[in-house]
Order: structure tokens, then C-alpha cells, then sequence
């Protein structure tokens, strides 16, 4: 006979209640929901301070966990690493997005998207900045470089730009920056007649890259693009040709004067050349007497002996200059073989010569870096062979650089190629072309 007695409810479990457990759980649910109310609550008062009071935003920075972490949708960009938890660096409004003024205030040297608006375009604001610049991404660029975010504005201005949604696709034609003689003007590559630039300059490529070579000091010389257009330090475009590094270093052209005597003068503006002309004649005359009454003639006996040879060397550096230098028909032309020169009537420069204007950069709203081309020959993209005019371009246009150019989805045998791979944004207008003298 088993002589334990049964255990009362109220000893079972340990001596705990049966539902005991069941309080112990909703007690600890209420508290659970407390923390976190006050935790919510906390990372609100967090969020409003540390907008709105420098004092909160030291007291955290010395924290191990900041509270306002638990509000960034995430970690900030290493651009933007060094605010820290100092939010009211860029959130000027409590749970607001960070208005432009607040970028501007630190990019202050970088461009607007579009730093004139054309009326048309006045119905169509600017993006703020957060549209393409996210901070809280954790990425080294802080720039959504999708196409998709490009297409959304350009749709509504597609009436006024033309369609741009896919570069494979539908992209409007390149506009070429261009100058006309008169200003720099943006053309479409399709526009009728052809765009010609109007550089001021006489250059017949057809002469210069014949296929058996030209004639130079040192025989035939057969000459390719390089010989003349070297890349700049940058990759992106070239140095502008320059006479004295190019053309008179090989000793092709040479200014050359002739009559009474003969010399070659460098490769300077008019005024200038025509001093050098003058000390030079001026000098032969003081040192033979003979020559000097020979020339001058009756200039020689009257007035002051200086003012009289100063006039005789100016009459003649003018009469040399006028036979050879300045010569605009005919063989052995000077400098009108390159340049297109105007009578002035001036006694001291009695010419002018049109300036020569260097275009850079063709497509001044997009990047075209030649570095990354380097495979390519010149000639697959640019033909000059048959050109016999410096007014005729050779600028490529959408279709040349479709063949090997898809859009952003890319196509078999082509590169995948997107907004952001041509177009950076923020760019200041393009510099009017470059004046070469």
C-alpha cells in the first residue's frame, strides 16, 4: 500500500501555480512593449534633437551606439563619412529629405544640371538634388548612375530635345559645337547644308597624307594623324598643333622672306614680324652707307640721318614683306598658304591675319575620352584623306558609333553602353574655341 499522499495543486510545479507562467509572459509582453515604446519614442526625440540642436549631436557623437543610426535608411556614403551623426548637417527639417540648399551649401563650385534653362524649358524644374545623389547608400560614388533615372526627365522634354530613352535605340542625332566665324553655335550632325567650321585656317589634309608621303629636308616623309595632333595629358582630347613644334621643326614650312635679301622670320603675330623686319634692315643699312644711299635715295640726304634710315628699313621691310610673307597669289606663298590675311592700310602692320580658333571639344555636353579608343585607328572614325579644306568636318555621328555601341541592355558583339558612360552631368558650358596665335 503505497502510503504517499497525492499532491495538492497548489505545491505541483515546483510549488508555483499553474498560472503563474502565464502572468510572468503578459507581464514581461507589457514590458517588452514598454522598451520598445520608449526605445521608438527615444529614436524620435533622437531624430527631432539631433536636427535641431548641435548639443544633442555632440552628446551621441560620444556614444558607442549613436540613437539616430536606427533612423538612417543606411549607412552614409564614404563622401559622406566625415558629418557622422551629425544629421542637421544635411537634414535641416526634422523627418523631411534634405532640400537642395543644403547640397549647395557645400558644392558650391559644382554646376547646375542645367546652368541655362531655355524658356521652353522653364515648365520643366530641375530635379532636387536627392533624385540622382543618394547618401545613405554605403557607395563610393554617391550618384545613381541608371539610365532609367536619366529617362524619366528627358520623356517630358522629348518634344523640345528628341528622344533619348536608349542609346541603341532612340537617341537624337549629336549636336556639334561649332564656330561659324562670327560665334560658337551648337548644330545637329544632320543638319542641312553640312556643318563647316570656320577656323580661320587654310590646311588641305589630302596634301599631307599621301599615301607615298610628302616631300621634307630629309626626302619623302610619310605623315599619319599623330604627326600632328598629339593627346593631351588627360587622355580625353588633343593638343592643339602648333607650328613651331609641328611644321617649321621638320622644316617643311619656314616663314621665309626674299627681296632686296633673303631670311626666314618665326612664327610670330604681324606686328611683331614686322619689327623683326625692320631692325633687320635697318641694321644692314647703318652698316653699309653704300646700300643705304643706293636704296633710299633722296630720303638719304634730307631731314635726320636716324628718322631718314628708320623710314628707308620700314619701306623696305614693307615691300619685302608685301613680295613674299604676304604674297596671297601665285607660288612660294608665305603665310597666306595657311592663314587668311586683310590689308589693314596700317603703316607699322600693314596686314591682319584671321586668329585660328582650336575647337576642343565638338560634343560639349558629352565625354568622349580617345584613351579608351586607342584600339581603334584614326581613320575608322575620322576621314581626312580626301579633304582639301580645313572647313570640312569629320566628326562621327550616332550611326559610326552604333557599330560597336548598344544601349543599356547591349546586344551580341557590342558593349552595353548607358547615360552616365557619355554624359556627366554638372559640367559648365563648354569654353568658346580656343584662340591660337
Amino acid at each position: 500500500m503505497n502510503s504517499r499522499q497525492p499532491t495538492s495543486p497548489q505545491h505541483s510545479n515546483n510549488g508555483r501555480r499553474p498560472d503563474a507562467d502565464g502572468d510572468a509572459a503578459e507581464r514581461r509582453s507589457w514590458q517588452l512593449g514598454l522598451a520598445l515604446a520608449g526605445v521608438i519614442l527615444l529614436l524620435v526625440l533622437a531624430g527631432l534633437f539631433a536636427r535641431a540642436s548641435s548639443s544633442f549631436e555632440a552628446w551621441q557623437a560620444r556614444l558607442p551606439i549613436k540613437p539616430t543610426e536606427f533612423l538612417a535608411p543606411g549607412s552614409l556614403s564614404p563622401a559622406h563619412q566625415s558629418f557622422g551623426a551629425r544629421c542637421s548637417t544635411c537634414h535641416r527639417t526634422a523627418f523631411a529629405s534634405v532640400a537642395d540648399p543644403a547640397c549647395v551649401e557645400c558644392h558650391r563650385t559644382v554646376g547646375d544640371h542645367r546652368n541655362k534653362p531655355e524658356p521652353a524649358a522653364a515648365a520643366s524644374p530641375e530635379p532636387p538634388c536627392i533624385t540622382c545623389h543618394i547618401a545613405h547608400q554605403k557607395k563610393a560614388a554617391v550618384v545613381d548612375t541608371r539610365s532609367a533615372a536619366c529617362v524619366d526627365c528627358h520623356a517630358r522634354e522629348e518634344a523640345r530635345l528628341g528622344a533619348n530613352r536608349d542609346f541603341g535605340e532612340a537617341h537624337a542625332p549629336f549636336r556639334l559645337t561649332i564656330f561659324d566665324g562670327k560665334k560658337e553655335t551648337r548644330l545637329r550632325e544632320d543638319a542641312a547644308p553640312v556643318p563647316r567650321e570656320k577656323s580661320g585656317l587654310k590646311f588641305s589634309h589630302a596634301a599631307h597624307l599621301k599615301v607615298d608621303g610628302v616631300a621634307s629636308p630629309e626626302g619623302q616623309t610619310i605623315l599619319g594623324c599623330t604627326s600632328c595632333h598629339r593627346p593631351d595629358e588627360a587622355g580625353r582630347g588633343f593638343n592643339p598643333p602648333q607650328m613651331e613644334a609641328g611644321c617649321q621643326q621638320s622644316g617643311c614650312h619656314r616663314a621665309r622672306f626674299a627681296e632686296p635679301m633673303r631670311g626666314v622670320v618665326p612664327h610670330v603675330s604681324v606686328s611683331e614680324l614686322m619689327d623683326r623686319l625692320r631692325t633687320f634692315f635697318a641694321a644692314r643699312l647703318a652698316d653699309d652707307p653704300v646700300e643705304f644711299r643706293q636704296r633710299c635715295g633722296s630720303m638719304s640726304q634730307t631731314g635726320n640721318a636716324g628718322r631718314r634710315l628708320l623710314d628707308c628699313a620700314n619701306d623696305i621691310a614693307r615691300d619685302a614683306a608685301a613680295r613674299s610673307l604676304f604674297r596671297q597669289s601665285g607660288d612660294e606663298l608665305g603665310c597666306a598658304l595657311c592663314h587668311e590675311l586683310m590689308e589693314t592700310g596700317h603703316r607699322e602692320a600693314p596686314w591682319k591675319i584671321e586668329p585660328v580658333r582650336w575647337t576642343a571639344r565638338w560634343h560639349s555636353s558629352a565625354s568622349f575620352p580617345h584613351s579608351r579608343h586607342s584600339t581603334i585607328n584614326c581613320g575608322d572614325c575620322h576621314s581626312k584623306t580626301s579633304s582639301k579644306n580645313a572647313e570640312d568636318l569629320s566628326i562621327p555621328g550616332i550611326a559610326k558609333c552604333r557599330e560597336c555601341h548598344a544601349g543599356t541592355t547591349g546586344s551580341r558583339g557590342k558593349l552595353a553602353t548607358g547615360c552616365a558612360d557619355c554624359h556627366a552631368f554638372h559640367r559648365h558650358a563648354a569654353k568658346p574655341p580656343e584662340e591660337l596665335r
